[in-house]
């Protein structure tokens, strides 16, 4: 019997390169397959994808990872059609038996013990979930040296403010759970694209359930590397930024005068981490480059949030995935048949 399922969703696959998907791919099966060789564990590797994601592609990534045909690990395809990135997240217990799930995603690269580390924390009794490190990948190009800057994952250079915060902070591409505990509290199903831990975590506290931070279980995540891609995740942001204070109950007047101040907020602490890490990591010659992306980002946030907070109705939670599991489908690879 599988019992423990690495669930690793593909929306964010499409921003890879397909070498580079073909890589990752190729060494995740080969770590998940050493362990489960290692601590004699049945392990289960489930790829969830939706309607934008075309089956092919994926069975393509699969053919070129040669470690698959040699390894003892299970691979299933969930299709999940109209699903957002959380909710591909949230349906993962409903389709599989095993007792631990450990999250990944397509764009993160996890560091040696990142596994072993959220296992063992979660074969403990008294520990729910385990919660890991994630900071951006080494950048590739000018735009990923912007993108380390403005956005919220924090760079490899230990002066950079965001490490204090990440300790405290909740990443949904590096985290493992209890089967049990993610059926019994679920993931909240909410008008938003990313902004659900906070209320998770309350959840969870009212009902006692354990929650550990690993802060050396480290995944590095991928920056966005064109223009498009980082002004697109600024505008998806500050969406995201105006949900949370609505979410918390605050009023337009409320949520507009919230907006207002990040306006003023975001752009001082992009300029306190360029002039602390920008300036003594990257070239000079990107400087101006930089710091001008870097600022747009922030703005375009800050608009976007002002925007929603006097425009924005946002729909309430909905209750339960029913509707999304009744549509989901497992999917067994036809290169491998149903190993």
């Amino acid at each position: 019997m599988v019992d423990i399922c690495c669930v690793l969703e593909w929306e964010n696959a499409v921003g890879i390169e397909r070498i580079a998907s073909h890589n990752y791919l190729n060494d995740l099966i080969i770590r998940l397959d050493n362990f489960g060789r290692s601590m004699a564990h049945e392990i289960e590797l489930m790829i969830i994808y939706d309607e934008t994601i075309k089956r092919s592609d994926l069975e393509e990534n699969l053919l070129h990872a040669e470690a698959l045909h040699a390894a003892t690990i299970k691979v299933k395809f969930l299709r999940a059609p109209n699903t957002r990135y959380m909710d591909k997240k949230a349906l993962a217990p409903h389709f599989t038996r095993a007792n631990i799930l450990i999250y990944a995603d397509s764009d993160c690269y996890y560091n040696l013990g990142w596994l072993e580390q959220h296992i063992k924390t979660l074969k403990t009794e008294t520990i729910g979930v385990s919660s890991g490190n994630t900071v951006a990948l080494k950048s590739t190009n000018i735009v990923a040296e912007a993108c380390t800057l403005a956005w919220f994952f924090p760079s490899e250079d230990p002066r950079d403010r965001l490490h204090s915060k990440a300790n405290k902070r909740f990443f949904a591409n590096n985290f493992a759970a209890k089967r049990q505990v993610l059926l019994d509290v679920p993931l909240p199903r909410l008008d938003a694209s990313r902004a659900h831990y906070a209320l998770w975590k309350k959840r969870l506290d009212e009902r006692q359930i354990c929650v550990k931070k690993l802060p050396e279980a480290k995944a590095s995540h991928k920056q966005y590397d064109t223009v498009f891609d980082l002004f697109q995740r600024a505008y998806l942001l500050g969406r995201d930024k105006d949900f949370g204070v609505a979410n918390d109950g605050a009023g337009r007047v409320k949520r507009l005068s919230r907006a207002i101040t990040a306006l003023f907020e975001l752009t001082f602490k992009f300029l306190a981490r360029f002039f602390t890490v920008g300036v003594c990591t990257m070239p000079v010659l990107h400087w101006p480059v930089i710091l001008s992306l870097g600022l747009a980002f922030q703005w375009i946030v800050a608009v976007r949030q002002i925007l929603c907070a006097m425009f924005k109705k946002y729909q309430p939670e909905r209750v339960g995935y029913d509707d999304l599991i009744a549509l989901a489908e497992i999917q067994y690879p036809i290169i491998i048949g149903s190993k």
